[in-house]
Parts: structure tokens; C-alpha cells; sequence
């Protein structure tokens, strides 16, 4: 099987599973017994996200994937606690071995746990902060002490403990709050902050004998910040800032913050600051103290370069190493920032989580995968090679990957039943690989592979700008505007003498002109068997004179000179809420909701950092059910899983969460994709424009009309 093929299976499945006699939700105790009971279930979409027991000691039963470790003493014995995905937490010994777990409900992501002795007993309590608005505390046992949910909804991001004369524990979200808790757990403060909180931590940063709190909030939320300084634990008052125009390094403005580690690198009994981030897709590391004064600093080189790749890494005290995963790149560096070693590679497999390290028995402990792997991997420290240990792949991940493979093979022997005709509408999609030989020979509905090209027009813009003014000049930053008109001309000429069908991406919200009216007229006149439409992104903003011009003299003329061949089309790639509710917004409201351009309208998601893609995906399926647009796209993108950026790495090896996302689409009548190659993804990879393939469009479906006998399998 070769990389990057995909395919779509539409059919019913019968299959044969078990039901499991579970314990108690709230605790879980293996073993588990199990009943081999026999179910038929007949499935409308098939999830390969699945859960399954541990093959080895290192991967956690019943988990939800590992998000997060931290390292907890009882007297002088180290143990471990975890998070998992859904917000489940659980404790085990620091071989691995789970001592109990919690499911917390309402289920929400926990964003951080923290582990720390708020009651003065020598053991080191479970402190987490939730999504779903509450901070809890748990005890070693997993009994909850307290929880504590204040009067509004906040989804709580960080959490911290501060012990000086007394124990205080501080909390924050997305309220723009700073909240103060005593050990039992009571509101003592809140104090306004500005921006959404990033990261708390407590340390001794200006004095070796006291504990004050570090705070960054964001004013975006990748880059920059709105605060990132000091506080005074008892007053909420800022010891010491930093001011975006005084920073020590310019780079810290351009970087996104992917985790960050407290610890004294420079041995003056004080803490230090040490960030690790993404910069243009690189790894970029910096060590400050309490006068943010770099201490140390490195920047991945050009060759690291892994799209949407985060770097998580933690200090290793007792060598005085910092070690770093970038993507699948893990490096360890001195204290000067120079590299000691390294292992991995780029794009490469088994992406953690979080890393932590136990200084007692002198272990690195790795937790989860980004795409739900359900591992704790140890790495002894005491080894000189330790880098280069590699585990093979088990549990949640390996069954998944066995479940998808035997799913291809039962496709590509998938037999068309009798009463089922094929689809005679093809599926468009925009990407740039073929579909191998086997998926090539199932006969089934057309497959339309279009490939996308991005040319930047250089033509001069005086007559826009007398139009709108200056603004009309403004272009997109990450362009180079290099292509005359005649240059993308004759690209679209060659295009259609080699029957290669095509899309133009032509504009975007930086710039809605890449292209020109006057150019993508011609190109649809001198293309009109391969030209295959023109895509526009992130176009969002009413009042922005270029989107005016756009909507008012751009679309008639479009409208008009794709209607001569009724072939090309207009996709456009909005995020956030555009679907939902942007798209009723008066301008766009007369463009989406008009009845005027349904036939040539296919609206499809930007899903990098959309923590509300299933809004965003309501509003497109609404517009097709209730006809205003003919078509709506799936876009399966390496960034669909990264819905907060800082938090929520790309990386994936397994292609499950691009699956399920196209499954869905699809199901919900999607015919179009635009995608990108995920170079993470592992055989056989993901190809939305092959999940729509011969055997993806297997059995005719009426138009709007959803059928509950739809299973569609991607590979």
C-alpha cells in the first residue's frame, strides 16, 4: 500500500464487539472482567478514535489518552499523577503502575494539573484546572477535598500554588480574572488582569527565601502578550514587567509560547524562566531570570522546520541538561544552549504530550501523543544513550492503526450490491496527490483530483486605490508578488492543453486581490474544462473597503464568467463563527443568502485555532439544507486539531482525527475537499481526495436527503 491513499466506503456494517462489565465510573480498578456477549450494531458513522487495554505496562488502561504528568512525593517516595484527554486524572507509581482514576464531571479538558502539599500532611495533593469552570483537589486516594466553581462560567486554563506563611493557590481563564484560593479551597480574591491567562507559575524569582508569581496573558492568542511580569502574592500588585517594545530578543514577540519550566539555571538560588516555543515552525528556546536577562538561547535550524509542531521540554537539574521535543525532533542542550545530543527525526512518530522528571530515581517520564496515544514512557537517566531509547507503538494507537488497515483491505474487496447504482456526481478535490493503482481500479463514482496554485499578481493597483484609497495597496505579508497577468495566463493555457484541472488561490482577508477581476475572467475564458474555481480565505470583515469592492464588483463579474462553462467554483475558507453567524452579517448576508450565486458558492472551514469548528460546520450544513449553496467542502488541513494553538499541537501520526472530521462532512453531503498533505500522518495516510473515491460514491444519494445507512471509511 502506498502512502497518502484514501477512500470513502458507503455501506452497512455489521459488526461484532463486547460489552465490558465496568466498574464504577467515578474509580476504576483493574483487571476488568469481561463478558463475551455478542452485539450487532449498525453504525451511521464509524469513530476510529477507540479505546482499548494496555498491552504493556507503560500504556494506561481505559484512558482517554495521556495529556499531562507531574511528579508527587509522599515523604520521599515519588509518584505520579496524569490527566486524560475527556479530564479524567489518575495516580500511579513511578514504575507506571495506576494506583486509581476519577472521571470528573462535567467531562471538559483539564488544561493543567499541579501537584503540591496544600495541607502540611508530607504528602502532595492533585490540584487541576478545568474547562468545564471548576478547580479541583484531590487527595492521594483520589478522594475530592474540595472543589471550587465560581458564579460565572470560566474555562479555566492554569493553576498554581504559592507557599509562603500561608498557602495560597491562584487560578485563571478566559474572564480576564486572577482568582486566589486558600488550602481549603474558599475565594479569598480576584483581581482583574488583562488578557487571557497563558501561564501561572510560582517560584522563587526575587527572592531565594520567598515565593512570588510569574503571570503571561494574551492579547492573541499565538503571539505576543498582554501581560508577562511579576506579582506580589499578597498584594496583586506587579513587582516587575516586561513591555512588548523592551524585549531582550525581538523573537519573543514573533514566537508562540508552547510550554514553559521553572528552575535555577544560573545557580543564584533564584528561579529563571525557561520558554519554549514555535518560531516560523521551529524550535525556539529561551532561559530569563527575574530580570529578563537571557541566559540562555537556541533556534532550531531551517532543516527542523515541522509545520504546527510545538516544543515541549523540562530541565533536567541534576545534569544541568534542558531536553526539548520539537515535532518529532528531541534534543537536549546545555545550559549555554549548546546541543549535547539528539535523536529523532523531522515529521518523524511518537509526538509526547508532556514530560516531567523524577530527580529520585533519576527518570525522564513521556506522557501520551498528541494524537491520543494512551503511554507513560520512562527514559533512564542514568543511561548515557537515554536519547535514543524508542518505543514501538501499543495500546489505544497500535489498535487503531490495526483497525484502519484491515478497513482498507475490506474496502478495496468491497463489492457493489446489487440494488446500489453509483453516483454519477463526481468529488471534487483540491490537493496534489493521485490515487494509487488499487484505489484506481475500484469502479465506482468519478474522483476529480484539481491541483491549487497560488500566484501573486503583480499588476500595479492605482485604479483601486482611486476607489478605495490607500488600502487598495495593502498586500499580504507572506506573498511574493512575482506573476504578471500574462504569466498566470499562460499557466492557466497549459493547464487546460495538458487536460490538468485546476484552482487558483486568488485572495484572502490580508489581501483580497492575489488576482485580478480582469485576470480571473480570462483564465475561466482561456480554461474552461480545467478550471476548477478560485479559493478565498479568511475574507471576515464588513467594513473593510476591499471586501465591499469585492462583494459588489467582484462576484457579478465571477458569477457571470463561470456560468458560460458551469464548471468552476468559489470556495471560500472562513473560521471561527463566519458560518454560524458572521455570514448573516448585512454584505455577506447578500452574498450567501441571496439566491443569487448558490450554484457557484461552496463554503468550506480555515480551522486553525477555531475552538468552535462544530459551530462553524452547523452553519455550512445549515446553508445546504436550506439551499442556498449547492455545495459545501470539507478541508482536512494539519491544522484541524490545532484549535488553541499554544495548547493544542499538531503532530498527529495517526490519521483518526482527520477521518472522523471527514466522515462527518461527508456524510453530511460534502463533495468538495481542499487538502493539504500532512507529512506526521503514518501509512496509509490521509487523502481526502481519495476518500471520495470509486467506492465512495458507491450508492447514490439523493440531493440533501441523508441516509442513515452511511458508513464511510477513510485510508
Amino acid at each position: 500500500m502506498k502512502p497518502l491513499d484514501c477512500f470513502i466506503l458507503i455501506a452497512v456494517f455489521e459488526i461484532n464487539t463486547q460489552e465490558n462489565d465496568f466498574a464504577p465510573a467515578n474509580k476504576v480498578s483493574p483487571p476488568l472482567t469481561v463478558k463475551n456477549k455478542k452485539m450487532i450494531i449498525r453504525l451511521v458513522i464509524i469513530s476510529f478514535f477507540l479505546c482499548t487495554t494496555c498491552l504493556k505496562s507503560q500504556v494506561v488502561e481505559d484512558n482517554a489518552g495521556v495529556t499531562h504528568v507531574v511528579v508527587a512525593k509522599s515523604g520521599s517516595t515519588s509518584f505520579l499523577y496524569t490527566s486524560e484527554l475527556d479530564g479524567a486524572i489518575s495516580a500511579h507509581d513511578i514504575k507506571g503502575k495506576r494506583l486509581w482514576r476519577m472521571t470528573l464531571e462535567p467531562k471538559a479538558v483539564l488544561f493543567e494539573i499541579n501537584a503540591a502539599d496544600i495541607n502540611n500532611d508530607g504528602i502532595d495533593e492533585l490540584i487541576s484546572a478545568s474547562a468545564n469552570g471548576n478547580i479541583y483537589c484531590h487527595d492521594v486516594d483520589g478522594e475530592l477535598l474540595w472543589e471550587f466553581k465560581p458564579k460565572h462560567k470560566v474555562r479555566f486554563s492554569e493553576v498554581a500554588v504559592i507557599k509562603n506563611e500561608k498557602v495560597q493557590i491562584f487560578a485563571g481563564g478566559n474572564d480576564n480574572k486572577l482568582y486566589e484560593l486558600d488550602a481549603k479551597g474558599n475565594l479569598v480574591s480576584v483581581t482583574k488582569i488583562k488578557g487571557v491567562v497563558r501561564k501561572i507559575e510560582s517560584g522563587k524569582f526575587l527572592d531565594a527565601k520567598k515565593e512570588s508569581l510569574f503571570i503571561m496573558t494574551y492579547s492573541h492568542d499565538k503571539f505576543r502578550w498582554d501581560y508577562f511580569g511579576f506579582m506580589d502574592p499578597l498584594s496583586k500588585k506587579t513587582i516587575k514587567s516586561l513591555s512588548l517594545k523592551k524585549v531582550p530578543d525581538a523573537n519573543m514577540t514573533r514566537a508562540m509560547v508552547t510550554d514553559i519550566t521553572i528552575a535555577d539555571f544560573d545557580h543564584d538560588q533564584k528561579d529563571d524562566i525557561l520558554l519554549f516555543g514555535d518560531l516560523n515552525f521551529k524550535s525556539y528556546i529561551m532561559a530569563l531570570n527575574s530580570n529578563f536577562e537571557i541566559l540562555m538561547q537556541y533556534q532550531g535550524t531551517k532543516k527542523e522546520t515541522q509545520r504546527y509542531a510545538h516544543s515541549q521540554g523540562t530541565y533536567i537539574e541534576n545534569q544541568e541538561l534542558i531536553m526539548f521535543q520539537h515535532g518529532g525532533i528531541t534534543k537536549t542542550l546545555d545550559i549555554k544552549g549548546k546541543v549535547l545530543g539528539q535523536s529523532g527525526e523531522r515529521y518523524g512518530a511518537m509526538v509526547y504530550n508532556d514530560f516531567a522528571v523524577d530527580a529520585n530515581t533519576n527518570q525522564l517520564v513521556a506522557a501520551g501523543t498528541v494524537d491520543g496515544g494512551d503511554y507513560l514512557h520512562f527514559f533512564d537517566l542514568n543511561k548515557q544513550d537515554w536519547i535514543t531509547t524508542r518505543y514501538e507503538k501499543g495500546g489505544r494507537m497500535l489498535e487503531v492503526e490495526k483497525n484502519i488497515q484491515k478497513l482498507y483491505e475490506q474496502t478495496l474487496n468491497f463489492k457493489l450490491p446489487e440494488y446500489q447504482s453509483s453516483s454519477k456526481k463526481e468529488w471534487v478535490m483540491i490537493t496534489a496527490k493521485q490515487p494509487n493503482d488499487k484505489v484506481l481500479k475500484l469502479n465506482g463514482a468519478p474522483i476529480k483530483i484539481i491541483t491549487q496554485k497560488a500566484p501573486k499578481e503583480s499588476t500595479e493597483r492605482s485604479e483601486l486605490e482611486l476607489i478605495m484609497g490607500p488600502i487598495a495597496l495593502k498586500k499580504d505579508k507572506r506573498g511574493n508578488y512575482k506573476d504578471s497577468r500574462e504569466d498566470i495566463i499562460q499557466m492557466a493555457k497549459e493547464f487546460e492543453a495538458n487536460g490538468h484541472p485546476f484552482a487558483f488561490w486568488a485572495g484572502h482577508g490580508n489581501d483580497p486581490f492575489y488576482i485580478r477581476i480582469e485576470t480571473l475572467e480570462k483564465v475561466l475564458e482561456v480554461a474552461p474544462n480545467t478550471c476548477y474555481g478560485f479559493i478565498y480565505a479568511e475574507m471576515d470583515n464588513v467594513e473593510d473597503p476591499r471586501v465591499i469592492h469585492f462583494v459588489n464588483d467582484y462576484m457579478p463579474r465571477l458569477a457571470k464568467a463561470i456560468r458560460k462553462h458551469n464548471r468552476a467554483k468559489l470556495y471560500f475558507r472562513n473560521k471561527n463563527m463566519f458560518w454560524a453567524a458572521t455570514s448573516h452579517l448585512p454584505l455577506w448576508k447578500e452574498l450567501f443568502f441571496s439566491d443569487q450565486y448558490n450554484d457557484i458558492l461552496v463554503p468550506a472551514s480555515e480551522d486553525t485555532s477555531n475552538r468552535i469548528q462544530d459551530l462553524n460546520l452547523a452553519g455550512r450544513i445549515g446553508m445546504y439544507a436550506g439551499g442556498y449553496i449547492n455545495d459545501f467542502a470539507m478541508r482536512l488541513v494539519d491544522d484541524n486539531p490545532t484549535s488553541w494553538r499554544p495548547l493544542s499541537p499538531g503532530g498527529q501520526n495517526s490519521i483518526s482525527p482527520f477521518l472522523r472530521q471527514g466522515v462527518v462532512m461527508a456524510a453530511y453531503g460534502a463533495r468538495y475537499g481542499i487538502i493539504f498533505n500532512n507529512p506526521f500522518v503514518e501509512e496509509p495516510r490521509l487523502r481526502c481526495a481519495f476518500c471520495l473515491n470509486d467506492i465512495g460514491g458507491a450508492t447514490s444519494c439523493r440531493k440533501r436527503e441523508y441516509t442513515v445507512n452511511r458508513v464511510m471509511a477513510f485510508n
